[in-house]
């Protein structure tokens, strides 16, 4: 079953590389895209060389959630998950939906039932 780890809000980067090599996706919600643009460069260089098919990847994905368009940064490290667009979306958008009706501020898991 898939899981999702969402952060609510500034994370440290050990916590951040936890999680991505245990559940390989990551939505980095607290993150403007300059902000998450960085932070991938710099899980990618604690991460250290990787083939590029294993490369940690930053995705913006724009999502619906309770009937508001938003977007976020999804941060996925293959082969843990492999990028689908649409069903990565989906996925995310359950994610925040559950992450946001928890009430959960810092970090939230998101498994599927």
């Amino acid at each position: 079953m898939p899981k999702v780890v969402v952060l609510n809000d500034e994370s440290d980067t050990k916590e951040i590389l936890s999680a991505l090599k245990t559940h390989g996706l990551v939505l980095a919600n607290y993150y403007t895209r300059p902000g998450a643009l960085e932070l991938v460069s710099n899980l990618r260089a604690a991460l250290g060389p990787r083939a590029d098919e294993e490369q940690l990847i930053g995705h913006e994905l724009p999502l619906l959630v309770d009937d508001m368009p938003c977007w976020t940064s999804a941060l996925v490290l293959p082969p843990k998950h492999l990028f689908r667009y649409k069903e990565t979306i989906a996925l995310a958008t359950r994610a925040l939906r559950a992450s946001s009706v928890s009430g959960q501020k810092n970090i939230f898991l998101y498994e599927e039932p």
